[in-house]
């Protein structure tokens, strides 16, 4: 009985040394990877709304049209240089498509850029005109493109521009005595071009630097000239051609309201 056991046993040991054979030849089993960190897409598109702060400068031209008794026709007075602070807000909407952002913006200002010139007469001796012009406001609307690298948005713009101009002239003798005030004012309507950058600090909140140049082109004004009694009390009408070009900086933080929660994540 015992002599019939020994093949059994003997039989048993062989398979249990062979089985570190037999799993040598099994495929080896496949480490697990930790996922790999995927970094956000920051999504620029929605509804912003937004504060500036700024500077400006303009070039003034003034070109007299009909001639007065101090100029003649097509006198042109010199170049005045108005400068200020601007201060203002804008609204957009944006809508991206991969790194191409596309969007709408309109933004307005209220200024102080002023700015004054004199210029003699070549008719009377001893006449000179100061001639002072304010811009109290500038507006703008624009289409706006700009390429998205995550968080900042690098973009140019270009559309419609308005501003308001207050000028007025003083003619005075030489012995400084008022002969003629003068007050043009009105809206200018023309173009505009601009570059900027933005970078998004938050979710939901961005800043920007951008540059604007606006051209209102060239506009003849309608202005009442009323003498004083000593040249008679008389009333006319003289037209002066004008000429703005405007150039502004402005600093700024926007606002957006329709990122539709946190930034996308990409996907491999």
């Amino acid at each position: 009985m015992a002599i019939a056991r020994v093949p059994a046993v003997a039989a048993l040991a062989l398979m249990c040394a062979s089985w570190p054979v037999l799993g040598a030849d099994l495929p080896a089993r496949m480490p697990v990877k930790s996922p790999v960190a995927v970094p956000a897409v920051f999504d620029w598109s929605g509804l912003y709304l937004g504060a500036h702060v700024g500077y400006g400068w303009s070039d003034h031209d003034v070109t007299e049209v009909t001639g007065s008794q101090a100029y003649p026709a097509g006198f042109v007075f010199p170049t005045s240089h108005l400068n200020g602070l601007i201060g203002g807000g804008q609204i957009g909407y944006n809508f991206q498509i991969q790194r191409w952002v596309i969007g709408i913006e309109g933004d307005g200002s209220a200024t102080d850029m002023n700015g004054s010139v004199r210029a003699f007469s070549p008719l009377l001796a001893g006449r000179y005109s100061d001639l002072h012009t304010r811009f109290d406001w500038i507006a703008t609307l624009t289409a706006r493109l700009g390429f998205a690298a995550d968080n900042w948005l690098f973009y140019g713009k270009g559309g419609a521009a308005w501003a308001h101009s207050k000028g007025g002239s003083e003619h005075f003798t030489a012995l400084g005595v008022l002969v003629a005030t003068t007050s043009p004012s009105g809206t200018g309507t023309g173009w505009t071009v601009g570059a900027g950058t933005e970078y998004a600090f938050s979710n939901n909140w961005s800043a920007k630097l951008e540059y604007d140049y606006i051209d209102l082109g060239r506009k003849t004004t309608a202005t009442a000239v009323v003498n004083t009694p000593a040249f008679g009390g008389a009333t006319n009408q003289i037209d002066f051609d004008r000429g703005n070009r405007i150039h502004l900086v402005k600093a700024g933080i926007n606002y957006r309201f329709n990122f539709g929660g946190p930034p996308v994540v990409a996907k491999y």
